[in-house]
């Protein structure tokens, strides 16, 4: 009825903003896949979940979360070839596919799929930025027919997951931008001072921002205390006429 399709589509749209939500909330990827796996779970009404991610280099897919299924299921599918079985076809063309049993159907790659019991299955796509980044697969041990409107919810949540995913990379990249930053000024830091010269960083107006133990050793005085002390203090005549000869060359 026309009553009965506007709640299924009130409905759609409240499962859909709900993974959205709730997938916002984390940028560890990890933690994306995990809250998107069981909100999904919830939403499409089925036992059994599988996520992949797909590793461009190896032109694979890699199993990341896995619900409903056992261990020794989980480690047989752990790899798939781009092309291969049901999530690889997804991986490769972009579109949803709809498996009414998956015990009887040629695209089947893998027999464990079938001693696993599995029969219905509703893949489609993670999408960011317009390409592939992995697959989602819901399905069932028991018969069921998904429906248009359900493959077009899961595309849609497909999509949310895809941005969900690429937002978790990039800040995993910052990250690890971060951390790298971090370990290179370590390491600048302790050559500085342990340098056996003197060494001192100054302003432009000549003011000690960071002096090394040498440097201090030399003047005499603690590390602290040089900081904002000005460095023509500690030159000699002709040191000074250099130093105002290398700003003014620095200045031109």
């Amino acid at each position: 009825s026309h009553v009965q399709a506007i709640e299924n589509s009130e409905k759609r749209l409240a499962a859909l903003n709900a993974v959205s939500d709730i997938i916002s909330q984390s940028l560890e990827l990890q933690a994306v896949l995990d809250l998107a796996a069981s909100k999904v779970m919830e939403v499409m009404d089925v036992e059994v979940c599988l996520i992949f991610l797909l590793d461009e280099e190896a032109q694979e897919l890699v199993l990341e979360v896995y619900r409903g299924v056992s261990e020794e299921f989980s480690a047989e599918i752990k790899k798939m070839r781009l092309g291969e079985g049901f999530n690889g076809r997804v991986a490769q063309s972009g579109e949803p596919m709809v498996v009414e049993d998956a015990s009887r159907d040629p695209r089947l790659s893998r027999e464990v799929v079938r001693q696993e019991g599995i029969r219905a299955q509703l893949i489609v796509p993670l999408v960011a930025k317009g390409k592939v980044v992995g697959t989602l697969c819901m399905a069932t041990r028991r018969s069921k027919q998904f429906v248009a409107e359900e493959v077009e919810l899961l595309s849609a949540i497909g999509s949310e997951i895809g941005v969900a995913i690429e937002n978790a990379r990039l800040y995993q990249n910052q990250q690890l931008i971060a951390e790298q930053l971090r370990i290179s000024e370590r390491k600048y830091r302790e050559l500085f001072e342990s340098a056996h010269d003197a060494i001192v960083v100054q302003d432009s107006k000549g003011d000690v921002i960071m002096a090394n133990r040498a440097f201090a050793s030399l003047t005499g005085y603690a590390q602290e205390e040089l900081i904002g002390m000005n460095v023509t203090r500690f030159l000699p005549e002709a040191g000074l006429k250099l130093a105002r000869e290398t700003k003014r060359k620095l200045v031109q």
